[in-house]
């Protein structure tokens, strides 16, 4: 039901055919981005490649140092229209994620 590709499929282009490919049996994506982490692997427009739905989900949203902010600006910068943030730890926006992929169909 679910396909996670390594990361490695992000860092080099080369791999980007494998993503599309892969995604060809997907109903609709999730894109991930910590809260804690400062950069991203994520390509300007990196979503429009895709002929699927794509969810963000921003993690990590309880940590002291989270910049949730800049995560979802991230996600927003590749494409990603619909962003949810959740905590793993609290459970905080745990409804609402499992609200968005039930909406996409993906269940």
């Amino acid at each position: 039901r679910f396909i996670n590709t390594p990361s490695e499929f992000l860092e080099n282009r080369r791999f980007y055919p494998s993503l599309i490919t892969a995604s060809a049996d997907c109903s609709a994506l999730l894109f991930v981005h910590a809260a804690d982490r400062n950069t991203s692997q994520l390509p300007p427009k990196f979503a429009s490649m895709f002929n699927r739905s794509v969810l963000g989900v921003v993690t990590k949203i309880d940590l002291p140092h989270a910049r949730a902010d800049l995560a979802m600006r991230f996600l927003q910068n590749a494409g990603v229209r619909n962003i949810v943030q959740v905590s793993l730890m609290t459970g905080e926006g745990m409804e609402m994620l499992k609200g968005a992929i039930e909406s996409q169909d993906l269940c």
